[in-house]
């Protein structure tokens, strides 16, 4: 057995994300593992020119900023928050991924949260502004392409990337037993009504923690400086009385990967969707936010083959802000129109999320009546995402593995059963439609001669490796 320190690459193609951590090496007859146990926080990969977060701008707006709230909930307040900024790459810088005009899946894990202490989120709605506080939209060259925001906290665990590698839980140093993804965007900007279910809202205790993943996209010549902004409605304080919590269950098509696949067809109609899923968690369904690419028409949710919960369909070029006004470039030819706004989800016979269900989200394409963005001669990657959001108990809802079993496991870097600490990264994984098989290997100034391998299939660990 011996104990070695390594740096580590997580590779799909061009290394995106590093790690330095301890590992035991043993032989396979050993009674011990190839256990990851040391320390070291999860860091982009970047290179000069690939973009990131930047010093704050002269003369910018101001970060935070109070508004009127229109809620009907008595009590209300609206607070704007901008954080970044971030520098986002022009089209004619590729990053390591092979695409251009992209700052691609950056993990900023100080966002400010809306309340110092305990308060409860009726509404947010995410946006992208530049540095004087104008929007930035592709009426402009810009997209806020998509987020994923998370909340870490004694309380937090994501249903279904319970138990599983995840490489978004990953990406913001931790794991799916102890943060949940709670809200998304793209650039439709679709607003989360956690207050929707009628004495509802999304609590945030006093030691949450709030994270997320961006990818931004610029369309011009020249790099850009822009804010993320969230807008969040709240009730300051406890979660009133008689109310309930909301627990967030994230469903997309290649689940605890990056969300995307490839599309599989360059032309006329198909759909993509995610594995059936077996809930962990009930509760009353309060809404359903979907999000799809572009060449998207709807998102299906079901709770069952034949018990659909919802269909929400998408709408293009609603204002000038989303018509594409730019020029091509190369093989690259984004859509004219793109996704203005996303229905809302109206439940209708199936009300509530339970544990004999088998829940899946569909995502409906056809390039014939909404053309997708072509990506060096093909159509782009495409996603089937829906956020169901169920009402639950004040307190939220127990994790399933709970006890000193769970506590034990998470000192020595491993989580629910399939989880490792962002301490403890997975070797390998392949989840998801197409996914690429991303492999772990050293750094790369001394490349492994033979690179870890995954066996195939939905996030287990490469055999030999004891993991």
């Amino acid at each position: 057995m011996v104990l070695v320190e390594l740096d580590l690459y997580l590779v799909t193609g061009p290394v995106i994300y590093g790690r330095r951590a301890k590992v035991v090496l043993c032989a396979l007859e050993d009674a011990c593992s190839g256990l990851v146990i040391g320390t070291g926080s999860g860091k982009a990969w970047e290179r000069e020119g690939d973009g990131g977060k930047v010093p704050e701008q002269p003369g910018a707006a101001p970060r935070r900023v109070d508004l009127p709230s229109d809620s009907p909930v008595p009590g209300a307040r609206r607070v704007k928050i901008r954080s970044g900024p971030y520098r986002v790459p022009n089209m004619m810088k590729t990053n390591p991924t092979g695409e251009r005009g992209m700052l691609w899946n950056y993990p900023d894990l100080q966002i400010e949260r809306p309340c110092s202490g305990e308060c409860t989120l009726l509404k947010q709605v995410a946006g992208l502004e530049y540095g004087n506080g104008t929007s930035a939209n592709i009426d402009t060259g810009m997209w806020l392409h998509h987020m994923v925001a998370f909340v870490s906290g004694p309380t937090r665990w994501d249903p279904t990337c319970y138990g599983k590698v995840s490489l978004p839980h990953w990406s913001v140093s931790s794991m799916p037993s102890k943060t949940e993804r709670y809200f998304s965007s793209g650039n439709e900007r679709s607003a989360f009504r956690f207050e929707a279910g009628g004495n509802t809202g999304y609590h945030l205790g006093e030691a949450d923690v709030l994270s997320w993943v961006i990818e931004l996209m610029n369309m011009n010549m020249d790099d850009r400086v822009v804010y993320v902004t969230q807008t969040y409605d709240y009730l300051p304080g406890p979660l009133p009385s008689g109310w309930q919590d909301i627990k967030p269950v994230w469903f997309d098509a290649s689940n605890c990967w990056t969300g995307e696949v490839a599309a599989p067809k360059e032309t006329g109609a198909f759909a993509i969707e995610s594995e059936p899923w077996i809930p962990n968690v009930e509760g009353r369904i309060v809404d359903a936010v979907g999000h799809l690419h572009d060449g998207g028409i709807a998102v299906d949710v079901l709770a069952s083959p034949n018990q659909p919960v919802c269909t929400t369909n998408l709408h293009y070029s609603e204002s000038p802000a989303y018509i594409f006004r730019g020029t091509n470039m190369g093989d690259d030819k984004p859509a004219i129109n793109h996704i203005s706004s996303v229905e809302r989800c109206k439940v209708s016979r199936i009300k509530e999320m339970k544990k004999g269900q088998s829940w899946t989200v569909r995502g409906r394409y056809n390039y014939d009546d909404r053309p997708g963005n072509i990506e060096e001669g093909k159509q782009g990657a495409v996603m089937a995402i829906s956020i169901v959001l169920i009402a639950v108990p004040p307190g939220g809802v127990p994790s399933p593995m709970q006890g000193w079993i769970g506590w034990a496991g998470s000192m020595v870097g491993i989580g629910a059963t399939g989880e490792l600490s962002p301490a403890a990264p997975a070797p390998v994984w392949n989840n998801g439609p197409s996914a690429p098989g991303a492999q772990w290997q050293g750094n790369p100034s001394a490349r492994m001669s033979k690179p870890i391998s995954a066996a195939p299939g939905t996030g287990e660990f490469a055999p030999g490796m004891g993991f």
